[in-house]
């Protein structure tokens, strides 16, 4: 078997947006179903705004005020899903052909990161959570810096 350490930076960090690419989808569908997320090991941002497209929590219509009010939000939750998921999947894609897509992967999980700092609440879930954020940055870090080193050579 081999060491963690001979394996190919850019090929983990390509996997490893995969894999919270997979994690999330799976999450989402989870949403859609009316069930809670079963994976802690996803993106925050495109599971609560699934959330808040698939179900109608009472704490949301009344910050909204209205069930009306908060269906006319419900495309800007659509958008939020949409756009963060096409992206991670895009970086995966292109990544294959253009390694340098990564970056496009790293941005979104570094967004994805500040979004989930930003709703901090003291729990085990949320340590999981901010865990599994921190080693796909490095990971996926390491892997932009093992490109910029082969495109010097």
């Amino acid at each position: 078997m081999k060491n963690i350490k001979s394996f190919n930076p850019i090929v983990l960090a390509r996997n490893a947006i995969a894999a919270t690419g997979l994690l999330t989808t799976l999450n989402i569908i989870v949403v859609a179903l009316h069930f809670t997320p079963i994976f802690p090991l996803s993106l925050v941002l495109p599971i609560n705004s699934a959330y808040y497209l698939f179900n109608i929590p009472t704490l949301v219509v009344e910050i909204f005020g209205s069930l009306e009010q908060f269906y006319a939000s419900r495309p800007f939750f659509a958008l939020v899903t949409i756009l963060m998921m096409g992206l991670v999947i895009y970086s995966y894609l292109r990544s294959a052909k253009k390694p340098s897509a990564i970056k496009i992967g790293f941005g979104v999980l570094i967004f994805d990161t500040l979004v989930l700092v930003l709703n901090f609440s003291v729990s085990f879930n949320f340590l999981i959570d901010f865990l599994y954020h921190a080693f796909l940055l490095f990971y996926i870090y390491k892997g932009i810096r093992a490109l910029k080193e082969a495109n010097r050579v």
